[in-house]
C-alpha cells in the first residue's frame, strides 16, 4: 500500500511538472511571436500570459504568468488630485 501511494505522489508530481513545461512553452510562443519592439499597451498579450495580478501593496503589484512565473512590480505613489 506505501508503495502505491509513493507511486501515485511520484506520477502526480510529474504530471504537475509536466503541466508547467507546457505552459512555460506557451508562454516562449507567446512572446516569440512578438516581432517587434512594443511601444504601448497590447491588451491581447497581457490577457494571454498574464494569469492573475495581486496587490501586495499601495506600491507594488505582483503579477502571476503562464508556468507559474511571478514578477513583482514597483509602482510610483502619486498624491491625490495629482493627475501626471
Amino acid at each position: 500500500m506505501n508503495a502505491l501511494r509513493a507511486e501515485r505522489r511520484r506520477l502526480l508530481r510529474e504530471d504537475e511538472n509536466n503541466d508547467a513545461l507546457a505552459d512555460l512553452r506557451a508562454l516562449d510562443d507567446a512572446l516569440a511571436a512578438v516581432t517587434e519592439t512594443q511601444t504601448a499597451f497590447n491588451e491581447n498579450l497581457f490577457a494571454e500570459i498574464v494569469l492573475g495580478i495581486t496587490v501586495v501593496s499601495q506600491t507594488e503589484l505582483r503579477f502571476r504568468l503562464l508556468g507559474g512565473l511571478e514578477l513583482t512590480e514597483t509602482i510610483e505613489r502619486r498624491e491625490r488630485g495629482n493627475a501626471a
